[in-house]
């Protein structure tokens, strides 16, 4: 299934709202875009009306095809928000962080910012929850 009730009823209005902007905007039919991020037509709906949520990968589809920019708990979610392995270059690194001591992180946020060759910079915020 490709969407859920997601518990913030502003975010579902939001989200909601974008996409009516977006489908309005470029003269998109419901059907090409839920057929564009692989959902049924009533599932879509479901978003256009604030009833559900699109998972993830649905989001992660829709916010560049109807480049779409969202904010939601002081974080924004748009076009450059979703990268993908599949679409970096090769050869891409993998790197895994080691500290000295473990690190005690409770109700706090762990940044990393990653530089690439070409100078793009990346960062990664990482909430610790209690």
């Amino acid at each position: 299934m490709g969407s859920r009730r997601h518990s913030d009823p502003a975010f579902r209005e939001e989200l909601a709202n974008s996409l009516r902007i977006a489908l309005d905007r470029r003269d998109l039919s419901v059907a090409k875009v839920a057929e564009a991020v692989g959902v049924s037509r009533q599932a879509f709906y479901q978003y256009l009306n604030g009833k559900t949520t699109p998972r993830g990968e649905v989001l992660r589809k829709l916010v560049p095809l109807l480049d779409l920019k969202l904010e939601y708990s002081g974080h924004v979610f748009d076009k450059g928000a979703f990268t993908f392995v599949a679409e970096a270059q090769q050869p891409y690194t993998q790197m895994r962080l080691s500290f000295d001591e473990p690190l005690t992180l409770r109700g706090e946020k762990l940044r990393v910012t990653v530089v690439s060759r070409k100078e793009k910079t990346s960062e990664l915020v990482v909430a610790v929850l209690d």
